[in-house]
């Protein structure tokens, strides 16, 4: 070999052959127009920034429907609703364990368009005190969101306790008598 091969590579060229993936978002495709940025004039927005100049166009989509889980504890009770569109319904487990609601799924490697994949997610929500845990339910809806509720448990207005206000008569200042070793007595007057 001689020395002209070393100093015409970079010291990159030994990594340009590496499979290296970006971005882990594994539901979406990545077709050809995703590895070039589009040119932008302006030198701070968003896709100049992005390295090499490989564009992620769903990273710009609001979060609400970005595939990521969504939590509600409002009035009716408490809910979770998560994107599970590359699990089957026998792939995906609903649990209430210790007062948290544990959701996992999971498939072993499977063949897909783009080659094989394997998938596992585990989700962990603490449950509110006000829920009913034995009142949980789960629907899987056709386009692959799953969406838990555990209602609020009722008021109970039969438990309700009025307590009463009784009058004492003497002030509520206590006076305070010194004593030795820099300690105070609390005392009443009468």
């Amino acid at each position: 070999m001689s020395l002209f091969q070393y100093l015409r590579s970079t010291p990159w060229d030994g990594f340009r052959s590496l499979p290296v993936m970006y971005d882990q978002d594994f539901g979406h495709v990545i077709d050809t127009s995703n590895y070039t940025a589009p040119p932008t004039p302006v030198p701070h927005h968003p896709i100049a920034h992005y390295p090499m100049g490989y564009y992620r166009p769903w990273s710009h989509l609001p979060v609400e429907k970005s595939g990521k889980s969504e939590i509600h504890n409002d009035k009716e009770g408490f809910h979770v609703v998560i994107d599970v569109q590359h699990f089957t319904p026998d792939e995906i487990t609903v649990k209430n364990v210790d007062n948290h609601l544990v959701i996992e799924g999971k498939h072993e490697e499977k063949k897909d368009e783009h080659g094989f994949i394997s998938r596992h997610f585990l989700r962990r929500y603490k449950l509110p005190k006000d829920v009913q845990p034995e009142a949980i339910t789960s629907k899987l809806s056709s386009d692959g969101v799953l969406c838990i509720l555990a209602p609020k448990a009722p008021v109970v207005e039969g438990n309700v306790r009025t307590i009463p206000i009784q009058t004492t008569g003497a002030p509520a200042v206590h006076a305070l008598k010194p004593i030795s070793n820099s300690a105070a007595v609390v005392t009443k007057e009468p």
